[in-house]
C-alpha cells in the first residue's frame, strides 16, 4: 500500500542504519583498545574467564617479586654468615695455636684477647644483619621467663648480686702460693658469700685473666654478657700489710657496675710474671664453676608492675599465663632488670601524668632497661596509653629500643597504678629465653597456601656455644676447639640450608615466568581482539552505512512521488 502518511521503506532504512552504525562504532572501540569484549554484552562468560586471568597473572608477578626479594634476603643472610664463618675459621686457629710449648703465658693471653674480641664480634655481626626493619640472625624474640625470687642477705650491705658458694673453689687453693684471694675476699661477712657490688652483676664467671701493666697487675674477669677490668697496684695491694687492700673490677661496657673484691693475703709490689702467674691460678682456682646472680624483687605489684605472673592480668598471652613482658625480634635473649625513675615528684610545676583528686599520678621521670652491658630507657611522656588513663582498664606500654615492651597499670582503681612521680621501690629481674629462629614466609603463587618458608637460627655466640670458652691454657683451649668444631658444622649447615632455598627460589622464579607467559597467552584467547577480522568487519559496517545513508535518502523521496498522482 502507497501511504504518505507511513513511510515504511525510511523507517526500515533507518534501522539498518542504526544498526549498521553501531557495529561500526563497536569495531572501532574494539580496535581502539585492543580488546574485543568492551562491555560485558560482548561476551559475558569470556569476559569472566579473562578478568579470572589477569587477576592471576598479577598474583603471579607479584609472586615472582617475592621470590626474586627472598633470594636477595637470603644473600643478606648468606654474606653474614660467611663472615661469622670466617671469624669461627680465626678463632680455631687460635685454640689451635696457644697449644703449643714456645708460647708463654703473656703470648697466650693476647691470643686469648683476640679471641674474645672475635666472639663478641660475632654476636654484633649477627644482631645487625637484618633486610629491611627484619632482624635475620638474632634468634627472633624469645619468652618472658620470670627471673625468680633472690633477696638480699641480712648482713649484706651495699650488694645488688649474690654470689655463689666459694667454699670448693677455696679448698683447692694452696697456702702462701696462690691464696691472694680466698671465699672471703668476695664477701662482706664471714657468713656472707654476697659480694659487694654495685649496679647489675649477673651471669656466670669466666675468662679470668691477670697481666702485667708496668708497675701494677690489671686483672679481668667476664660475668655474663660483661667485662670487669681493674687494677692491683702499690696503693690498693696495701703493701705495708696494716689492713686489707680492695680491688675493684668495672665493668668495661657500663661503669655504673663494679665488683669489689679484698686482698686476703699480702701480695707484694714484685709485679714479676712468677706472681702474676699465681695471682691468675689462684682466681681461676676460687672462682671456677661461680656465678652471679642479680636480686630480684618478689614481683609483686610495684608502680604498674607486675612481675608476679601467676597473679599478672596485664600484659600478653603466653602458655596460657599472662606475661607483663613481651619480647621483640630484635630483643636478644639473657637477664635484664626494669624500673621507673622518677626525676620529680607529681607537685612539680609542669608535671604531666593523671590528675584527679586525691590521687594525681603526675611527675616526671623515665623507664629503665638494663642487661648489664646494654642500657635502656623510655621517658614517661612516650608511653604508649590504651584506653584513658585513670579509668578501669586502661594500661601503657613502654617500648625499648630493642623491641622489648612492659606493660604498665594505669587504672586509678589500682592500688599500685603507675605513679609518674614515684620511683620503683626496686628493680624487677627477668629472663628472656633464646628465641626459635626467625621464621619468614613468602608466598610464591596465586595460591595462598603455595608458600616457601625460611627459618633462620641464632647465630649469636651464646647460640653457637661459645660464651664461656677460654683459651688462655692447654686445655681451655682444647674444649674451645671441639666446640669451635661444632659452631662451624652449625654455621655450614645454615649456609647449606639457605643455598637450598635460594636456588628453589631461582626455579620458582624460572617457572612463574614462563606460568605466566602462558597464561598471559591464553588470556589474549578470551579478550584480545582479531584486528584483521574485526577491520574486515569494520569496513563491511562502513559500506553498509553509505548504503543505509542512500537509501534513507530515497525512501525519503518517496511520498513526494506519491503527490504527483494528485496533480
Amino acid at each position: 500500500m502507497l501511504s504518505v502518511t507511513t513511510n515504511t521503506a525510511a523507517l526500515t532504512a533507518q534501522r539498518n542504519l542504526s544498526n549498521n552504525s553501531d557495529s561500526a562504532s563497536s569495531s572501532i572501540a574494539k580496535m581502539s583498545s585492543g580488546s574485543r569484549i568492551v562491555k560485558p554484552s560482548d561476551d559475558a562468560s569470556s569476559l569472566a574467564i579473562s578478568n579470572k586471568l589477569e587477576a592471576s597473572i598479577v598474583s603471579l608477578q607479584q609472586a615472582g617479586r617475592n621470590a626474586s626479594q627472598g633470594a636477595s634476603l637470603l644473600q643478606v643472610a648468606n654474606g653474614a654468615y660467611d663472615r661469622i664463618g670466617d671469624m669461627l675459621s680465626r678463632m680455631k686457629v687460635l685454640a689451635t695455636q696457644v697449644v703449643n710449648g714456645t708460647l708463654g703465658t703473656t703470648e697466650r693471653l693476647y691470643a686469648q684477647q683476640e679471641f674474645d674480641n672475635l666472639r663478641t664480634q660475632i654476636t654484633s655481626t649477627a644482631e645487625q644483619t637484618r633486610f629491611g626493619s627484619v632482624s635475620l640472625l638474632n634468634g627472633g624474640g624469645g619468652q618472658f621467663l620470670g627471673g625468680g625470687t633472690t633477696a638480699v642477705a641480712a648482713v649484706t650491705t651495699g650488694s645488688t648480686a649474690n654470689l655463689s658458694d666459694l667454699t670448693n673453689g677455696a679448698g683447692g687453693l694452696i697456702a702462701g702460693t696462690n691464696d691472694f684471694f680466698d671465699d672471703t675476699s668476695l664477701t662482706n661477712a664471714a657468713t656472707d658469700n654476697s659480694t659487694v657490688n654495685s649496679g647489675f652483676v649477673h651471669g656466670n664467671v669466666s675468662d679470668i685473666n691477670v697481666k702485667i701493666a708496668g708497675q701494677a697487675f690489671q686483672v679481668s674477669m667476664k660475668v655474663g654478657n660483661q667485662t670487669f677490668i681493674g687494677r692491683i697496684d702499690a696503693t690498693n695491694e696495701d703493701p705495708a700489710g696494716t689492713a686489707n687492700g680492695l680491688v675493684t673490677l668495672t665493668s668495661t661496657s657500663n661503669t655504673a657496675n663494679s665488683i669489689q673484691m679484698t686482698v686476703a693475703n699480702q701480695i707484694g709490689t714484685n709485679f714479676t710474671e712468677d706472681v702474676r702467674s699465681r695471682v691468675e691460678n689462684g682466681l681461676r682456682t676460687l672462682m671456677a664453676g661461680a656465678a652471679f646472680t642479680a636480686i630480684n624483687t618478689d614481683g609483686s605489684t610495684d608502680n604498674g608492675f607486675t612481675g608476679d605472673i601467676s597473679t599478672n592480668t596485664l600484659g600478653v598471652s603466653q602458655n596460657g599465663l599472662t606475661v607483663p613482658v613481651e619480647a621483640g625480634a630484635a630483643t636478644a635473649p639473657g637477664t635484664y632488670t626494669f624500673q621507673y625513675v622518677s626525676t620529680g615528684d607529681e607537685t612539680a610545676t609542669g608535671a604531666s601524668g593523671y590528675s584527679t583528686t586525691g590521687d594525681e599520678r603526675r611527675g616526671t621521670g623515665f623507664f629503665q632497661l638494663t642487661d648489664g652491658a646494654n642500657t635502656y630507657t623510655v621517658d614517661q611522656k612516650n608511653l604508649q596509653i590504651v584506653g584513658t588513663e585513670g579509668s578501669a582498664g586502661s594500661y601503657g606500654i613502654a617500648t625499648f629500643d630493642n623491641g622489648l615492651r612492659v606493660y604498665i597499670d594505669l587504672a586509678n582503681t589500682a592500688a599500685n597504678a603507675f605513679d609518674r612521680g614515684t620511683s620503683s621501690a626496686a628493680t624487677f629481674r627477668f629472663d628472656i629465653g633464646q628465641g626459635g629462629g626467625v621464621n619468614l614466609n613468602f608466598q610464591v603463587s596465586d595460591n595462598a597456601n603455595d608458600q616457601v618458608s625460611v627459618n633462620f637460627s641464632s647465630a649469636t655466640a651464646g647460640a653457637l656455644g661459645l660464651d664461656g670458652l677460654s683459651i688462655a691454657d692447654e686445655s681451655s683451649a682444647s674444649t674451645a676447639s671441639a666446640r669451635l668444631d661444632a659452631a662451624i658444622n652449625s654455621v655450614n649447615t645454615a649456609q647449606s640450608n639457605l643455598g637450598a632455598i635460594q636456588s628453589r627460589f631461582e626455579y620458582i622464579q624460572s617457572t612463574i615466568s614462563t606460568t605466566v607467559e602462558n597464561v598471559t597467552a591464553a588470556k589474549g584467547t578470551f579478550s584480545d581482539v582479531d584486528m584483521a577480522a574485526e577491520m574486515t568487519a569494520f569496513t563491511k559496517s562502513q559500506t553498509l552505512m553509505q548504503a543505509s545513508v542512500a537509501m534513507l535518502s530515497q525512501a525519503n523521496q518517496m511520498p513526494q512521488q506519491l503527490l504527483r498522482l494528485l496533480s
